[in-house]
């Protein structure tokens, strides 16, 4: 790993697990600066169209097991572009806490490709699912339905560096873990997760 290349928190979890607030708090934390990239700053670039309207951009689909978010042209366009974002920045210097909703094995190996190479710890955040669906209910700024979705594929990955239960504390002691790990080293991503 070139010494040039900036270093990765990657944050994965459900809607409403906490890792926005985890974020907000940890970066200013850090010793060094940490730009803050998330998948919704990218959902909120597209026209207002794009979501849950035109179904080549990100459409919400409401099933027996909760709140799917359906994926288009345009949707994949974007993520792609996020990931692609992601590598560059890091392999140009900078370092990045990302906020992410990996819920799949496809997308967690298209995450670990694009992060080949460069130092990163994948940090899984995560509450107890009552708790989930509660602050989901009182955030009021989205559909609900995201967490009973999300849970069980997010709990299915296993792959992580690392664990923060946002439920047993404050987001600025969650940050605080991630800091005392960060003292340990970064991981070495050689070896497969």
């Amino acid at each position: 790993m070139s010494d040039q290349t900036g270093k990765i928190i990657y944050l994965n979890g459900t809607s409403s697990a906490g890792k926005t607030s985890l974020a907000r708090e940890l970066q200013p934390l850090l010793p060094e600066p940490y730009l803050y990239l998330g998948i919704d700053l990218f959902i909120y670039m597209l026209p207002a169209g794009y979501w849950n309207a035109d179904p080549a951009g990100f459409t919400l689909a409401r099933t027996e097991r909760g709140t799917e978010i359906k994926v288009g042209p345009v949707g994949l366009k974007l993520q792609t572009a996020m990931l692609d974002t992601i590598s560059t920045l890091a392999r140009t210097g900078h370092n990045l806490i990302v906020d992410d909703v990996i819920l799949n094995p496809l997308d967690l190996s298209a995450r670990l490709r694009m992060l080949h190479g460069l130092q990163f710890l994948l940090v899984k955040v995560f509450c107890p699912f009552v708790v989930a669906q509660q602050r989901e209910r009182d955030r009021g700024d989205r559909a609900t339905g995201f967490v009973q979705f999300q849970y069980p594929l997010v709990e299915a990955l296993g792959r992580h560096d690392f664990e923060v239960n946002t439920a047993e504390g404050t987001p600025l002691e969650g940050a605080f873990k991630i800091l005392g790990r960060l003292e340990l080293g970064w991981p070495d991503h050689d070896d497969p997760l």
